[in-house]
């Protein structure tokens, strides 16, 4: 009855184990190894950031022994530097270029500032101030370069005009304005972005792939261009359809990697793919580079990408929660059976205690019990590990969702981490009682391993410490330092120390984690 009672309940937490929230996603191997290499690079984002500023922090130095005369030019170098990194400190430092031009009377860089203010009022949509400092620019005394950044400017500025006006003569006018500015930069020279811009608006897919696809493939990562060209051939996929959705996440996933790893925080792919990768089912990456998007747009003071991501984020973010709820009832569903099995088996075990003619079966059935123990309990611990995580991601969560009115006062009230914090402890509770539950003499039996005066005491009945929380993991088969530090929110240094000084104290250190593995239970 009992053996029944074990293949059961070990089925159920098997059940519970599964995330509910996965699905196949269909991806081929390019898509997916495409994501993989956005997903390592979004972890590292910091480190990229971290060396766009300290190149930043460089060039301020740079002011402090500058004259006068080559103000202009360090400002428009700053300028330059921030552009899609933080548009607001770029408006600073291209206000100041404009000021030390004018007072030096240096032409070229008056005009250009006045470009680069109008660039970041397209940013951040003040769509009429743009319009305002282009209108004024006298056309006759422009240089070439200059003229064809004006084009280039006015373009984006009737782009976007488009796309938001409110009646569909206004849209129209908008886009033949910005063909024919598109039309002047081509007459120029060549721009292979404007070139195959405008072959797409035309609707000859097939060339504008043609010309920009080998382009994109043959620049790398880092190169400051290939975030945009990898951008055009995923939309170029997608107009194809959804026999293309493969290659349009590949390339999704290559510009949203290069815009990380050159720091640029206008994540426009960022945000179609989320889009796409909601659609599929893949939720967790979905939510992640939402955030990521909102994160960076709102630094960036992007105002025009902020609204594209929330009109997107609270589906993907109702859905989310929906998630993590689900897996929450799992988890707790987790313990429930956990204490069912360790019922089970001290019945057992004093079941069968008292049947002396079958003490083999007795021996043989502990032992099996005691690996069915260890197996599930280290499933439960790495389980509510993930669980935590997911939580402590779905108060992020209602912390952007709370992002409007004051946003700054609502966010200083939601960055509390007393939610993550209470289910640290709790999940920490639950491990001490469960394991002294079944291994109620670990603690006296770890002691004897050690010297007189080396015992490790608990401070409180029923609590482990840290050291006999290390080694606890290390009886259920948990011996690497990297997994211990995760579960314990220790750096895996803090680690190696305890385990370090522990085995010095023990009167076998060579053999000393070995004999804790030995340490018996019920």
């Amino acid at each position: 009855m009992y053996r029944k009672a074990y293949i059961a309940t070990a089925l159920a937490l098997l059940v519970c184990a599964v995330p509910l929230s996965c699905r196949r996603s269909g991806l081929d191997g390019e898509a997916k190894a495409a994501l993989k290499t956005l997903d390592r690079t979004l972890a590292n984002a910091p480190v990229y950031d971290r060396a766009k500023q300290r190149s930043i922090d460089s060039l301020k130095v740079q002011l402090t022994g500058a004259d006068a005369s080559s103000l202009p030019s360090c400002y428009g170098r700053l300028h330059d530097m921030y552009y899609s990194f933080q548009s607001d400190s770029a408006m600073h430092y291209t206000t100041l270029e404009y000021k030390a031009a004018v007072s030096c009377g240096n032409e070229k860089h008056r005009v250009n500032s006045l470009l680069n203010i109008a660039q970041l009022n397209n940013i951040t949509g003040n769509y009429s101030d743009a319009r305002g400092i282009l209108d004024k620019l006298d056309r006759s005394t422009l240089s070439p370069s200059h003229f064809a950044r004006m084009c280039s400017v006015y373009n984006i500025l009737h782009e976007y005009s488009a796309k938001i006006s409110l009646g569909p003569h206004q849209a129209e006018y908008h886009r033949a304005r910005a063909n024919e500015y598109k039309d002047s930069l081509l007459a120029m020279g060549e721009n292979i972005f404007v070139h195959t811009h405008k072959l797409m608006v035309e609707g000859k897919m097939d060339l504008a792939m043609g010309m920009i696809k080998n382009y994109c493939d043959s620049l790398p990562l880092d190169h400051p261009k290939k975030s945009m060209a990898a951008f055009l051939v995923s939309i170029i996929y997608m107009e194809r359809g959804k026999d293309y959705e493969n290659e349009e996440i590949t390339y999704l996933a290559q510009s949203v990697t290069s815009d990380i790893i050159t720091a640029r925080k206008e994540h426009t792919a960022m945000i179609q793919l989320a889009s796409i990768l909601f659609e599929k089912g893949d939720l967790k990456r979905a939510y992640r580079y939402i955030n990521k998007a909102l994160d960076d747009a709102t630094r960036c003071k992007a105002n025009m990408k902020m609204e594209s991501i929330s009109r997107l984020m609270p589906t993907i973010s109702d859905a989310y929660e929906r998630m993590v709820r689900r897996n929450y009832l799992m988890f707790s569903l987790a313990i429930a059976v956990i204490c069912l099995i360790t019922f089970l088996l001290i019945r057992s075990v004093i079941s069968q205690k008292k049947q002396k003619k079958e003490l083999a079966i007795i021996n043989r059935q502990l032992g099996e019990a005691s690996n069915i123990k260890n197996t599930y309990i280290t499933q439960l611990i790495l389980e509510c590990n993930s669980r935590i995580d997911r939580l402590d991601q779905y108060r992020k969560d209602l912390n952007r969702k709370a992002q409007s009115g004051d946003r700054d006062s609502l966010l200083r009230e939601l960055r509390s981490n007393s939610v993550s914090e209470k289910e640290w402890k709790s999940f920490y509770d639950v491990f001490d009682a469960t394991f002294l539950s079944i291994f109620p003499s670990f603690v006296e039996e770890f002691n004897r391993l050690l010297i007189p005066g080396g015992e490790i005491v608990p401070r409180k009945e029923g609590i482990l410490t840290p050291e006999l929380r290390i080694y606890a993991l290390i009886r259920l088969g948990i011996d690497s330092s990297e997994k211990i530090a995760s579960l314990l929110r220790y750096s895996k240094t803090t680690i190696y120390t305890y385990r370090s000084k522990t085995r010095l104290k023990s009167f076998n250190p060579e053999e000393f984690e070995d004999e804790v593995k030995k340490i018996h239970s019920i």
